[in-house]
């Protein structure tokens, strides 16, 4: 097939742009936002000469054969990759499969980076502007097609939300930023202690104390200075720790540092669950919580991520307990695949009841430092004096159905989990490392069945991790 060049307009269809001149030219007329709303949005941009966006796919010194070959070869991989993408099945998902379908197109991450031109200081170079959008991203991220890094905090205007603000320190006085530090001086003899500049010098040089006369001539004999103050050239008022206030460059709006909004930033990398999205033209609504609908405590990963994230933010703000652990579940022992027929149900149960029984108290021992985390024979043993060379067997959906039933009458309703395979992790609000232990009293007590099979867990104590952190491990089990 030979390749064509035309043209480009509005409403044409097209696989490649090639372009030369200024982007800025370009962008003020809003050409780029017609070409690819209506044609494939994934297509390739190659420019052509000096004063390219970032976010062009190909650059090249000049217009000539060799020049244009090469763009149509930069070019024709991303093609190769976009015809993996599958068109969107959903209308509303158009948006957000788009942002999956560039970053795995260019096979490329979405990197921030410093933009003073904004006024949100960043931007992301290699996105094309309007594929930039923090709610897909967030909404992304939960859903476990992208994961996310942090990179950067910025602070906004109070009035403007602008990022572009100038730090400085203010007199609590009048307001002024001209301030600069000063000695204090203690005069031994009264213990009169203040600012040097209150203390009149002499033509000798010595100084004289403002409040019993005398002459300091000697440091260390007739006084010291124990430490430093901040005093305002204008006012004179002198102060230890001078309020912060944030002055915007764009509106110049006064915010004090207590009343500064701020902003994460983060780096997306694509998924395995990602460019399978891509690749079926379709968003996957639910995941292995499946095999528990209705149960309330069991949160899709995108409704995990956002309780989590807001709880460890609370308890970092206020100081309140939030405690969170992972359990992992094995069988011990191969035996026949488990069914849901007939008694084997309510084998499952006193199944289920000893392994919950031996997770708790091995989180309530680790916990109260009576032993580390448990190795895997050894919580067998704890569990039913299973065999250290006992092989390792994945549960069946039958009993994770149990495990997940038990936990949501032993938890609080305000207490939530999230299933990654054969590893559940659970956060608990409002609960510190001693409550815990009140949590297993609760599930032994009722729990008193002999376990028929063998079960190792694997408890690991994730309280006090960063989110996002609890989301890359989360991630890895997937």
């Amino acid at each position: 097939m030979s390749d064509q060049f035309v043209l480009v307009t509005p409403g044409m269809a097209f696989d490649v742009v090639f372009c030369e001149g200024n982007y800025s030219e370009f962008d003020k007329l809003g050409t780029f936002g017609e070409l690819f709303h209506h044609s494939n949005r994934l297509a390739p941009i190659i420019w052509f000469g000096p004063g390219g966006p970032p976010f062009a796919d190909g650059t090249e010194e000049g217009i000539n054969d060799k020049s244009i070959a090469s763009g149509v070869a930069k070019a024709r991989k991303i093609l190769g990759r976009s015809l993996l993408c599958s068109a969107p099945g959903h209308h509303d998902e158009h948006d957000a499969l788009l942002v999956l379908g560039f970053l795995f197109s260019r096979n490329i991450a979405a990197e921030p980076a410093w933009d003073a031109y904004r006024k949100s200081l960043v931007s992301y170079p290699r996105l094309r502007p309007e594929l930039a959008r923090d709610d897909i991203f967030n909404d992304l991220a939960r859903r476990g097609l992208l994961t996310r890094q942090y990179w950067r905090r910025t602070y906004l205007c109070s009035q403007c939300h602008s990022a572009r603000i100038n730090v400085s320190e203010t007199c609590a006085a009048c307001g002024s930023t001209d301030l600069r530090d000063q000695d204090v001086v203690h005069h031994f003899a009264c213990g009169h202690q203040a600012v040097q500049s209150s203390f009149i010098r002499r033509a000798d040089g010595h100084m004289i104390c403002p409040s019993c006369g005398e002459a300091l001539r000697h440091f260390g004999v007739d006084y010291d200075k124990p430490g430093t103050v901040v005093v305002c050239s204008s006012c004179h008022t002198p102060s230890e720790d001078p309020p912060v206030r944030f002055e915007c460059l764009d509106c110049g709006a006064l915010t004090s540092a207590d009343g500064a909004n701020c902003k994460n930033w983060y780096q997306y990398q694509l998924t395995p669950a990602g460019e399978d999205a891509v690749r079926g033209g379709k968003l996957p609504v639910r995941g292995i919580e499946d095999w528990f609908d209705g149960i309330e405590q069991v949160k899709s990963f995108a409704t995990f991520s956002a309780l989590l994230e807001n709880r460890i933010k609370t308890e970092k703000r206020y100081g309140r307990p939030c405690s969170v652990c992972a359990l992992q579940f094995m069988f011990l022992d191969p035996v026949e695949k488990e069914t849901t027929e007939g008694t084997q149900t309510g084998q499952q149960g006193s199944k289920v009841a000893a392994m919950v029984r031996f997770t708790l108290g091995a989180a309530h021992n680790s916990i109260s430092g009576k032993q580390k985390t448990p190795r895997s024979d050894e919580a067998g043993k704890h569990a039913n004096s299973a065999s250290e060379d006992a092989p390792e067997v994945p549960l069946g959906d039958a009993t994770r159905e149990t495990v997940v039933t038990l936990l949501r009458e032993t938890l609080r309703d305000s207490d939530f989990l999230f299933v990654a395979g054969d590893l559940v992790v659970i956060a608990l609000p409002e609960t510190s490392p001693e409550q815990l232990g009140r949590i297993e009293e609760r599930v032994v007590k009722g729990l008193n069945q002999s376990m028929i099979r063998k079960i190792s867990c694997r408890y690991q104590d994730w309280s006090g991790m960063e989110t996002e952190d609890i989301l890359r491990r989360i991630q890895d089990a997937l």
